[in-house]
């Protein structure tokens, strides 16, 4: 998991500390059929939506994630955000960042 984490969020020490609270979201989104509501996510981990401090956490912990590891859809009857694992999202985001190492780093072939 470690080594996920690295990839989406790097190595700086604030977004290390991070870690523990990504690894639970990815783990309560797993145990929940890999799609949960925002305001349940934010619960599992401990955090009120309703305080700003708790707010601004939940999304640097959610952020880096989104496109990556996770997709997020809005109800448009009920007016609330799930965010979904996705397994899809994560490989089309690292074939990007293939293609992009590639270009830059790989040796013309003229």
């Amino acid at each position: 998991m470690r080594e996920l984490l690295e990839v989406v969020f790097g190595t700086h020490p604030r977004t290390v500390a991070l870690y523990p609270l990504a690894e639970k979201a990815i783990k309560v989104m797993r145990d929940n059929n890999n799609i949960i509501e925002r305001k349940k996510l934010a619960r599992e981990l401990g955090l009120d939506l309703n305080d700003d401090n708790d707010k601004a956490k939940f999304y640097r912990v959610v952020s880096p994630m989104l496109n990556k590891l996770i997709t997020s859809r809005i109800d448009r009857k009920t007016k609330r955000t799930y965010y979904h694992l996705s397994y899809d999202s994560f490989r089309g985001w690292l074939e990007s960042l293939k293609k992009s190492a590639y270009y830059y780093l790989a040796k013309e072939r003229r």
